[in-house]
């Protein structure tokens, strides 16, 4: 079971919140329909199966956001922490990017929010602006700069 300390940001505590909600609505839904003894034994089972699916993920959403805390963030940092919004140009190509660097478990990389933890995250961690960087991946090595962090 998960049970080290977890730092969030609010929008990665609220998302687990709303996901535990919705979890516990389906929980709910599942009991009520297994009530409805009209179905047959199959779907009946079937729906005892899924029940206890959503019943250990909202044990571990629980217990996260138990064992969570909020990342208190600087008003400006200085350099590139969690929680740091950061803008950086990508060298080769001349792509801008805005990124959030977060948790891996808040990690949505189609929404801007990149783990600490991945190889851009990790390169990213402490640098400040105009700093460039070389980022390695089994795919593509690529040379990012810095061009601001809020």
């Amino acid at each position: 079971m998960y049970h080290h300390t977890t730092t969030l940001t609010t929008f990665g505590i609220k998302k687990l919140r709303s996901q535990f909600d919705y979890l516990k609505e389906r929980y709910e839904r599942i009991t009520q329909d297994l009530k409805d003894k009209t179905q047959s034994q199959s779907i009946l089972a079937s729906k005892r199966i899924e029940r206890e699916i959503i019943s250990s993920d909202m044990l571990k959403v629980e217990t996260i956001l138990s064992n969570a805390t909020i990342l208190e963030r600087s008003a400006r940092p200085q350099q590139v922490e969690q929680g740091a919004k950061v803008t950086y140009v990508q060298e080769n190509t001349g792509e801008k990017h805005i990124i959030t660097l977060v948790d891996p478990l808040e990690a949505d990389p189609l929404e801007g929010f990149i783990s600490v933890q991945s190889p851009v995250g990790s390169a990213l961690i402490g640098c400040q602006i105009d700093d460039s960087v070389i980022i390695i991946t089994p795919k593509v090595r690529l040379r990012i700069t810095v061009l601001d962090i809020e």
